[in-house]
């Protein structure tokens, strides 16, 4: 295993430390890394994933038990607006966001033999469908299921927060004034793409129309 210099309360941005054991999935047991060394693609994963797998920040994770990976980082709020615009992108994957101050704490020590705590401002928990899972029904048809928890208690500022509207937010009591202003930025959203889907429909019976009105041709 490689080592390098021990870890602070929090990640830097980006760190090469640490030693990365990857596995095909499904995996059995649980296979832990520590540091930012590229992880290879999976096939069963959708287009963008593995590069907002390997994003900066990322300074931790875990591959397995069968078939899950969960990846951590360290970051602002600025980089966490920009990946989840790349996550709210992500095709053919059920997308999940959750806000919480629950525990985003990693222990250290099975990494660097300290027993630091490194916190996460936010992780990706990616799980994979196949056939025997006892949760299936969750995937509701698709492959992968991609759930994005945002850690709200250390350095992401809400008030900064930009969550696309495409994506539902999950929330406790807490943070139930965002979770609302989140929804009705989706509601405003779908009213106004329902107004513009409207808009199309009469311009294509407008022309559909006026083409029938040029076919007659004039009285004689």
């Amino acid at each position: 295993m490689r080592t390098g210099k021990k870890m602070g309360r929090r990640a830097g941005p980006v760190l090469s430390i640490g030693a990365v054991f990857w596995v095909a999935a499904p995996c059995l047991a649980l296979m832990e890394f520590f540091g930012a060394d590229p992880m290879p693609n999976t096939a069963t994963w959708p287009a963008g994933l593995l590069e907002l797998v390997n994003y900066e920040g990322r300074f931790a994770g875990s591959v397995g038990p069968i078939a899950d990976t969960q990846t951590y980082y360290a970051g602002d709020t600025i980089r966490l607006n920009a990946f989840l615009r790349k996550f709210a992108a992500l095709p053919d994957a059920m997308l999940k966001v959750a806000i919480g101050n629950g525990d985003f704490g990693i222990a250290m020590k099975n990494f660097t033999g300290t027993d630091r705590t490194v916190v996460a401002d936010w992780s990706l928990h990616i799980a994979e469908f196949y056939e025997g899972r006892p949760d299936k029904e969750k995937f509701e048809g698709r492959k992968v299921l991609v759930k994005l928890r945002i850690n709200a208690a250390n350095a992401i500022d809400l008030e900064k927060l930009a969550v696309p509207v495409n994506l539902v937010v999950e929330a406790g009591d807490e943070h139930k004034e965002f979770v609302d202003r989140h929804n009705e930025r989706r509601a405003q959203a779908a009213a106004h793409e329902d107004g513009q889907a409207e808009s199309r429909s009469e311009t294509r019976k407008d022309k559909a129309n006026g083409a029938k009105g040029k076919g007659h041709g004039p009285d004689r």
